[in-house]
């Protein structure tokens, strides 16, 4: 794959990391369990050969081909996808925390990536969605503390 097309595929990776296709599969997800203390695990398909996500699901890959896929207008063979499980620390939602004077403590972040060792455009995608959220929920954040000093 070329330089251009790399990049292409990093993109269309961050578009979906902070898609509400993303949000609305992690906040289905319980927190806690396998995936850790205060974190969820969303499960990606991702097609091997580019490394790009195409869908987020829990499904077995033949499963995923022959219902959402189909619905979604996805074609190909389960051979041609992986999963890669997306572990996103959520801890920012306590109350401790949102008043915390360490920004870090106040986003969402993809802490870990499990079964996606080969697809550097997707842990390139990780590191470029976690600056959105630190900058989107940091502005939040910022918002709040002076609301919450006026009164």
């Amino acid at each position: 794959m070329d330089e251009k097309s790399k990049k292409e595929v990093i993109q269309k990776n961050v578009e979906m990391l902070i898609s509400d296709d993303f949000f609305n599969a992690l906040w289905r997800e319980s927190v806690g369990g396998n995936a850790g203390e205060n974190c969820a695990c969303v499960n990606a398909i991702v097609d091997k050969r580019t490394g790009e996500i195409v869908d987020f699901s829990n499904q077995p890959i033949k499963d995923w081909l022959n219902t959402k896929a189909k619905r979604k207008g996805i074609k190909g063979e389960a051979e041609n996808y992986d999963k890669a499980s997306i572990i996103v620390d959520l801890s920012y939602t306590s109350k401790e925390k949102l008043f915390s004077t360490n920004i870090e403590d106040c986003y969402p972040k993809i802490t870990k990536l499990v079964g996606a060792k080969n697809y550097e455009s997707l842990k390139r995608a990780v590191e470029k969605a976690n600056e959105i959220y630190r900058s989107k929920i940091g502005g939040q954040v910022k918002k709040l503390r002076e609301e919450a000093y006026k009164k």
